[in-house]
């Protein structure tokens, strides 16, 4: 299979607008949650869709925890699992 570089140059545009969304959507969220909170809604339906808060747990584990992981990976208790991705960079502007 040829390499395609006009698909390479939309996947390298797309990457770039990914980032300025993504750095967007960073700035609104809290905003909007805190309108939300003080307005006492959890839940918001607009023509454009619906915004909900919602909670999610992440866990913060003990030291201990990271010892046995990393004992687990020295005796090949623990699995390896190796996956292929494609990683972009774009070059520095």
């Amino acid at each position: 299979m040829k390499l395609d570089k006009k698909k390479l140059e939309e996947y390298a545009s797309l990457k770039s607008e990914e980032k300025r969304i993504a750095e967007r959507l960073e700035q609104l969220s809290p905003e909007i949650r805190e309108a939300m909170r003080a307005e006492d809604v959890d839940k918001v339906d607009t023509a454009f869709g619906s915004f909900t808060l919602s909670e999610r747990t992440n866990w913060q584990y003990s030291p201990e925890v990271a010892a046995l992981q990393e004992k687990e990976k020295a005796n090949g208790t623990a699995k390896k699992l190796v996956s292929t991705i494609l990683r972009f960079t774009a070059p520095k502007s």
